[in-house]
């Protein structure tokens, strides 16, 4: 998935932090890859 760096941090945020979304996460949210292209 392709998103800006702020949509990616409120979706990572939503899907991790509890006090957020009242919910626990069923797993926990690891990011495995990072890539930064310039336009």
């Amino acid at each position: 998935m392709v998103v800006g760096s702020d949509a990616t941090i409120k979706a990572l945020d939503a899907a991790g932090n509890p006090s957020n979304n009242g919910m626990p996460p069923k797993q926990a949210v690891t990011i495995t890859s990072v890539v930064i292209a310039e336009s």
